[in-house]
């Protein structure tokens, strides 16, 4: 369960660097 919270977490994290990265 912890697995996949933090997981959760890097992903909500990581998407906007995701977007910015695609923006550009």
């Amino acid at each position: 369960m912890k697995k996949l919270l933090s997981l959760t977490l890097g992903t909500l994290m990581l998407a906007p660097l995701i977007n910015a990265s695609e923006k550009e």
